[in-house]
């Protein structure tokens, strides 16, 4: 299970991440602060972080010196001017706000994977991939997402394709905690 630290102030956006992403079988913890998010990445392994630039007792992007290597980090923040300090401060993506959780979760999805095909991959197909790499049937699948049966099997036969045909066995060991 890929582990994903929140550090987001405004209770109603951590939320609505973290729920979005324990239902696509992720571990979350939420970070208020800097100081509780410090305290978290320097005692967890962390596939990804989500971090917002202001926070009550600091910069958020100032706690990114800490991450350990290979930890995905997507920078948010309603001032766009903090984009060009995300990236000084080692964020692969910046995203500003108002965003989708949609746009969060392919952003995490498309920073925690190897293979360049992934970078192919819809936010859907990624969060169907997701689904798969945790043993879920394409019914199950159709019913969690709400789709047709018939829907996940065009994305499924779409997924195969970008990768050139391998299985999904195959293309799940590509993707990182696999």
């Amino acid at each position: 299970m890929k582990t994903l630290l929140i550090i987001e102030d405004h209770p109603v956006i951590a939320d609505e991440l973290a729920s979005a992403f324990i239902n696509l079988f992720y571990s979350v913890t939420v970070a208020g602060s800097v100081s509780e998010a410090a305290k978290i990445i320097a005692n967890t392994k962390l596939d990804a972080i989500i971090v917002d630039c202001n926070l009550p007792d600091g910069r958020g992007f100032d706690l990114l010196t800490q991450a350990k290597p290979f930890t995905s980090i997507i920078g948010i923040s309603a001032d766009g001017l903090n984009a060009d300090h995300a990236y000084k401060s080692k964020c692969h993506v910046f995203i500003k706000k108002p965003f989708s959780t949609e746009e969060i979760i392919a952003a995490v999805n498309r920073h925690t994977m190897h293979s360049p095909a992934f970078n192919e991959l819809t936010s859907r197909e990624l969060e169907i991939l997701g689904l798969i790499k945790n043993g879920l049937s394409s019914s199950e699948i159709s019913t969690l997402l709400n789709i047709s049966i018939e829907t996940v099997s065009t994305h499924r036969k779409s997924i195969k394709h970008k990768f050139g045909g391998l299985s999904f066995m195959d293309i799940c060991q590509l993707s990182i905690g696999s």
